[in-house]
């Protein structure tokens, strides 16, 4: 007879194996045929330094590509602009990691794909999915 600790194992496995991971959140964003466009950034600064922190490189996983065009995830360099009260680092360089959508040559019409980004639960960070509704006009 397995021990109940085991039976618990094997409840949580099928269940995570039935289910799977649900997809989060969808957001709609709209983006002019024939340029990229930077969907999200993340990333943060040292507040006595004002340097960029690297924590954020692993902010987003695609998980599933566009059909009609392209993702990338790179660096885009920016000004610093504190959304919790003004801060010190304020008008300074910045450069956050960047998720960039690029339609393809010609395009126009509905593409989508699958991401996970990275959120903070508490005090540990983990992986939401999501999906990006492109409407490329």
């Amino acid at each position: 007879m397995k021990s109940s600790a085991a039976r618990w194992t094997l409840a949580a496995f099928l269940v995570i194996l039935c289910v799977g991971p649900s997809l989060g959140e969808t957001f709609p964003v709209t983006v002019e045929a024939g340029k990229p466009k930077v969907l999200w950034t993340r990333g943060s600064v040292d507040r006595v330094t004002c340097a960029t922190d690297d924590a954020a490189v692993n902010a987003f996983r695609i998980m599933r590509e566009p059909l009609h065009g392209s993702v990338s995830i790179t660096t885009v360099t920016t000004t610093f602009k504190a959304t919790n009260g003004p801060s010190p680092c304020d008008g300074k360089p910045f450069k956050p990691v960047a998720l960039v959508y690029t339609p393809a040559k010609g395009f126009k019409g509905a593409d989508s794909f699958v991401l996970e980004r990275m959120v903070r639960h508490g005090r540990v960070d983990v992986y939401d999915p999501a999906e990006m509704a492109i409407t490329v006009k």
